[in-house]
């Protein structure tokens, strides 16, 4: 049934949950009482012990009796059950065919499953069963600081993988940390993982861990929830101590840390031998030991059904967008991707659509034209995002740039790239054209790590196995706006020199070619900077010329020729018309107006 618990729909207990020294009876007792659905896994062995038959049994039909509880006998292996008290309840599998008698006994549980899935549907419509489960079977003491978004949406893998990784082991404490960029999500995912799972635990505790006196005030605010017998004790390291113990002492608890920034903070949380559970979330990808899953954005479709529902366009109980207008679809999903699948973004889009009703299309065309506006901009309503995506990031940059200004650097220049796989050979190789600071990274890769260990611990880049980093492109429009106009031209101007400088041979030799293709898309993006500033100098003529090139040799003439022929006209202004560079274009501009046949326009420029 792990599909249902994953979907929060169930929580399971039998009796392999009890932890060593627990008086077994008194705990089996206890979670019968409370259960709603009671399943009987039925076999010779459960009808020959005197407990299963004669207490459990007996307790679990009492409780139908009354219409406290569902009873569903499951037929594991073959063995005679009639006459029982349960004989006259419907059994599973189907047809009360044992399921060690199926040829295929994963489609007997399958059925076994689905036949569970039937009961609870018809318990949900029933009345009796909806005001019985309004009143929780077990009281949780929990501080969650916010309420439960009911806009949120999706990562039902991630919700289902922190919850198997959670629940390995009872008798153990757990950990795990949810990591992955501002704006993320994490927050909200692990809120919906507290509200899904709540009535799994005796306690919860939320811990904003953004700073060690924040961690420490509230652990202080935990012995209040606990109620601990501290007495007129004032001393924080004697009150924190206490709670330690307590987290020694029981089980059924988990500790929320919110937004961990250092892990010296939590340095002893949870406690060792701890017997709970423990979740945290923080930007940083380096997490230690600790288990962890890292966030990633929104998948298209995941994120248009965000975005619908925060607009107002489509009820929040609505799980797909079967019934969505196709071009309301279409146009969500374009809006998804212009935001790079960013839940903050996303949610922000949605209340500006709810409060303005600009409309999808209105919103899509005002963010082409004013998106450093737009991110800024803040829904006043139901802020169960409080933050802007202008504001989210700004402390991490600031703290980025105070820690290391090469990494500020570093940052500025990826800013202007194209997002997806940037190759560290342009900052190994071409690291003297891009600022004083930066001459650190050519070719050593100890200072490139220590960029990276500033940078991936706000998870501003990921760094990919191939050599290449990715940043995100919301990220970029962000840092972009805090250049001025002529902090931008200067960025521009040393993007494309150190594009220049490192992009790779145009041919076949060892790996050139490959790493052509990888440098491609920067070489474009390098060329929407140069109609931008309306750059001129000598390495915007080589660019052309290796842009020009590329093409060339991947048979697009007709790309490739307009682009050689700027490489021509910007290096004969810039350098005059007897240098090498020139004489070089000029006769891959005439290989290739022969390779097309223009054998009189080939002729003149071959001589």
């Amino acid at each position: 049934m792990s599909a249902l618990k994953r979907q929060g729909v169930v929580s399971s207990w039998f009796d392999r949950d009890i932890s060593g020294g627990e008086e077994w009876a008194s705990r089996i007792a206890a979670e019968l009482d409370k259960a709603t659905i009671i399943v009987l896994l039925v076999s010779a062995d459960f009808m020959a012990s005197e407990y299963c038959y004669g207490v459990e049994v007996s307790r679990a039909m009492e409780r139908y009796e009354q219409k406290e509880a569902c009873v569903i006998p499951v037929l594991v292996r073959s063995c005679d059950w009639k006459g029982t008290p349960f004989e006259r309840l419907q059994a599973l599998p189907r047809d009360g065919k044992a399921i060690s008698t199926w040829a295929d006994e994963d489609e007997a549980f399958v059925d076994v499953v689905e036949g569970i899935r039937r009961v609870l549907r018809d318990l949900q419509a029933d009345p009796a069963f909806k005001a019985a489960s309004d009143t929780p079977a077990r009281v949780v003491v929990d501080n969650i600081p916010y309420a439960r978004n009911p806009l949120f949406t999706g990562r039902e893998e991630v919700l289902g993988r922190l919850y198997e990784a959670l629940h390995q082991e009872k008798t153990a404490a757990l950990t795990q940390a949810i990591s992955g960029l501002g704006g993320i999500g994490k927050t909200q995912t692990a809120l919906e993982y507290a509200y899904r799972y709540r009535d799994e635990y005796t306690h919860i505790f939320w811990i904003t861990a953004d700073a060690l006196q924040t961690v420490r005030l509230g652990l202080a605010g935990v012995s209040l929830l606990l109620k601990l017998p501290l007495g007129q004790e004032q001393e924080q390291a004697v009150i924190i101590e206490a709670v330690k113990r307590w987290m020694q002492q029981h089980e059924g608890w988990l500790l929320i840390l919110d937004n961990v920034e250092s892990f010296a903070d939590i340095e002893g949380l949870p406690p060792l031998h701890a017997r709970g559970q423990t979740l945290l979330t923080t930007r940083s990808q380096s997490v230690g030991r600790r288990a962890h899953v890292d966030l990633a954005t929104m998948a298209v479709d995941e994120g248009a059904l965000l975005l619908l529902r925060r607009a107002n366009l489509l009820d929040v109980a609505d799980a797909s967008l079967a019934g969505v207008l196709e071009e309301d679809q279409a146009r969500a999903r374009e809006i998804t991707r212009e935001l790079g699948g960013l839940p903050l973004a996303l949610d922000q889009a949605g209340a500006y659509i709810e409060e303005t009703q600009c409309g999808l299309q209105g919103y899509l065309e005002l963010y082409r034209q004013r998106y450093a506006d737009l991110l800024r901009e803040r829904g006043s309503v139901d802020d169960d995002y409080p933050e802007k995506v202008a504001t989210t990031w700004s402390l991490s940059f600031e703290k980025v740039q105070q820690a290391s200004s090469v990494a500020g650097d570093f940052l500025a220049v990826c800013a202007l790239l194209d997002p997806d796989a940037i190759p560290k050979a342009l900052f190994d190789q071409g690291a003297e054209a891009l600022s004083p600071v930066l001459t650190v990274l050519g070719g050593d890769g100890l200072a490139f790590n220590e960029v990276m260990r500033h940078l991936l611990r706000y998870s501003l880049i990921r760094r990919n196995p191939n050599q290449t980093l990715t940043i995100h492109r919301l990220v970029q429009v962000v840092l972009q706006t805090k250049m001025s106009q002529q902090e931008l031209r200067v960025w521009s101007e040393r993007v494309m020199k150190a594009l220049a400088l490192s992009a790779p041979p145009v041919d076949y030799e060892q790996d050139h070619w490959p790493r052509c293709l990888e440098y491609l898309p920067q070489v474009q993006r390098g060329v929407e900077l140069i109609e931008q500033q309306q750059f001129t100098f000598v390495e915007v003529a080589q660019l052309f010329h290796w842009f020009g090139k590329v093409q060339y040799r991947q048979a697009r003439y007709q790309e490739a020729a307009p682009l050689l022929q700027r490489a021509l006209a910007i290096s004969e202004q810039v350098v005059g018309t007897e240098q090498p560079l020139v004489a070089t274009i000029l006769d891959d501009l005439a290989e290739l107006y022969r390779q097309q046949a223009k054998y009189q326009a080939a002729e003149p420029l071959y001589q």
